[in-house]
């Protein structure tokens, strides 16, 4: 069966590309946190803590950075497709129905 993709409903399609966004960022995000907590214990003493500290702020901020990112990747490619799907036709795509 042959349909076509007229229109995204934005908001559903901003959700989506946020949460893969966010996604990316805690998986970018991990390392950094990682190895500046590994780099603060190696220094000991009275620094040891920042490392850690550091690395859950440089993780905080990947992964809102991240999420937001695609949030607005997500909104402007939704925006973009409607208004030209309106002018030349949406994206054709064949499904097929399981029973």
């Amino acid at each position: 069966m042959e349909t076509e993709i007229k229109s995204f409903r934005i908001v559903s399609l901003l959700k989506f590309t946020g949460t893969i966004g966010a996604v990316n960022g805690i998986l970018l995000g991990v390392p950094f946190f990682l190895i500046y907590s590994a780099a603060g214990a190696a220094v000991g003493g009275e620094y040891s803590g920042l490392g850690a500290g550091l690395g859950l702020l440089i993780f905080l901020v990947v992964v809102a950075v991240s999420a937001i990112g695609g949030a607005i990747t997500g909104l402007l490619s939704g925006l973009v497709y409607n208004i030209v799907s309106g002018m030349s036709g949406g994206v054709k795509v064949e499904l097929e129905r399981q029973s």
